[in-house]
């Protein structure tokens, strides 16, 4: 089992310096990916907006921002923690880690993916239009969209706590 961990910003430094973790993907508004980062880390940085529709000076998640997270991930070997950071820990990053699940096991159970997500940070509320996309690229006909959707709305929460789940790599399909 691999372990995928997810924080907000002001936790990353500590994330990434305890879990020996080398492999991160950010999400940032544009212009503010995190540039103090440890030497030697595999680092995807991904700047859009956390909205889930487009809106007027904002840039909303796209397809290119989810095709390049899903082909980190799978190029991610699962030796060491894989982290995944946004500004509060609850949206644009436990999006991405739903998604990571979804595209690292060879028969995504969403309904379970989205059950180990809430059990997991009860806070979490993923961003709708990257689990739409998401699960667009992994072909998986809407199910991603409607378990994330059954969990409803995290609870409310200033900023996320970082938590980890487990991803089982060694049986990795190619969903897309």
């Amino acid at each position: 089992m691999s372990t995928v961990l997810v924080c907000p910003l002001h936790h990353l430094a500590e994330t990434l310096q305890t879990s020996g973790a080398t492999d991160l993907v950010t999400f940032a508004s544009p212009g503010n990916s995190p540039t103090d980062l440890p030497a030697g880390l595999r680092h995807l940085a991904l700047e859009f907006n956390d909205i889930a529709a487009p809106r007027d000076g904002y840039l909303e998640p796209q397809k290119e921002h989810i095709d390049a997270l899903l082909d980190f991930v799978r190029a991610w070997d699962g030796n060491r923690p894989l982290v995944l950071n946004c500004w509060m820990g609850i949206s644009r990053s436990t999006a991405a880690a739903a998604l990571t699940l979804a595209a690292l096991e060879r028969q995504p159970d969403c309904i379970n993916i989205a059950q180990r997500l809430r059990l997991a940070s009860p806070c979490a509320t993923p961003n709708p239009l990257m689990i739409a996309l998401g699960d667009q690229a992994l072909h998986l006909g809407g199910a991603l969209s409607q378990a994330i959707s059954s969990i409803g709305r995290g609870a409310e929460a200033f900023t996320g706590t970082p938590f980890e789940l487990t991803a089982d790599i060694a049986k990795r399909g190619q969903n897309a």
